[in-house]
């Protein structure tokens, strides 16, 4: 599996976590960060954490045998954001990526995947703003 987006709402000490696939927001990161200059908006990857992508790295020198005694990393070390702000800029990209063909280069990556994370994402921001909770966009291996 390639590197990938989870969103993560912060509920107290507990993760509220979406893991399905957003490769694509992720591999068409630099292409997002310039139209959200473009549209005046924060871009997405302000809002990245890449703690557990961290965490995992480090593993990979550790013996394969030795198991993990609970969660590979706690809450307080990762970074959480407001979903608000996150919210604008992704209903933004959106709209623009939506409305017109040429707003971003895809490459291989197809555009209605990219729609539906986005159109997913905003769900997710819905549902922490709902929730009054912290959120990032997890960076995973």
């Amino acid at each position: 599996m390639s590197d990938t987006i989870w969103i993560n709402i912060r509920n107290g000490s507990e993760i509220d976590c979406n893991e399905d696939d957003h490769s694509a927001m992720l591999a068409l990161t630099e292409e997002l960060d310039i139209l959200a200059a473009k549209l005046g908006v924060k871009p997405l990857s302000a809002f990245y954490d890449y703690t557990d992508f961290e965490m995992n790295m480090s593993e990979e020198d550790e013996d394969e045998d030795e198991e993990m005694d609970g969660e590979p990393w706690s809450n307080d070390q990762a970074d959480w954001f407001a979903p608000e702000e996150a919210h604008a800029s992704v209903t933004a990209i959106l709209a623009a990526v939506q409305d017109d063909p040429d707003a971003i280069k895809t490459g291989r990556w197809d555009k209605d995947d990219l729609i539906w994370e986005l159109e997913d994402t905003l769900v997710e921001l819905d549902k922490a703003i709902e929730a009054e909770q912290p959120f990032h966009f997890c960076i995973v291996m």
